[in-house]
């Protein structure tokens, strides 16, 4: 039964090595395909319609490895003057506009873009090496309500939420030390067939 465990987490710490990595190099190959694009800004410039059509084609597959690694979306207001004193005022989000080389009132998207996307491969990499970490695995046992809660996207700052978190936290632990003498004054014996 131990085998089966041990393999289970093997699968386990391979899986999340493995997905990590691809966000990395996927996110490593778009900084670079990026960077050539935002150095190519001209639409006069022959490279630049092919680069224009590659940001474009990986935007949604990026935009969506983002989110994954827990970035938020950053939401600029713009108010721009349409004439006879009126404005209009929008709310551009940042990563909807990967393909805007420019600056939207003092905010320059191409290096708030370059910097989401570092962050981004620093958060894969740290993900990475902590798969390798015996007390990440220790952690994710010992406070697995918590875990769980926040893997449905409960939002865990939210202190109503928190404490109910901790309290389930804290029925885990006491089932954890009574289960086994619970089922050993039932008599109950677990097997797993796999």
């Amino acid at each position: 039964m131990l085998v089966y465990f041990a393999l289970i987490f093997i699968a386990c710490v391979i899986y999340k090595i493995a997905r990590n990595t691809w966000f990395f190099i996927k996110l490593k190959n778009y900084q670079e395909k990026y960077n050539e694009y935002t150095a190519h800004n001209s639409r006069d410039d022959e490279k630049w319609d092919s680069l224009y059509q590659k940001v474009l084609e990986d935007k949604a597959k990026i935009i969506e490895i983002l989110k994954e690694l827990g970035l938020k979306d950053f939401i600029i207001q713009v108010t721009t003057p349409t004439g006879y004193n009126h404005v209009e005022h929008k709310s551009i989000r940042i990563l909807e506009n990967l393909q805007y080389i420019s600056y939207v009132n003092d905010t320059n998207i191409p290096v708030t873009i370059k910097q989401y996307i570092i962050e981004a491969k620093g958060i894969a990499k740290n993900r990475i090496f902590e798969s390798l970490n015996p007390l990440y695995w220790v952690d994710l046992l010992i406070f697995l309500p918590r875990s769980i809660a926040k893997y449905i996207g409960i939002p865990l700052a939210n202190k109503t939420y928190n404490h109910i978190i901790k309290i389930f936290n804290i029925i885990y632990w006491i089932a954890m030390v009574l289960l086994p003498f619970i089922f050993k004054f039932l008599g109950i014996k677990l097997t797993i067939i796999i």
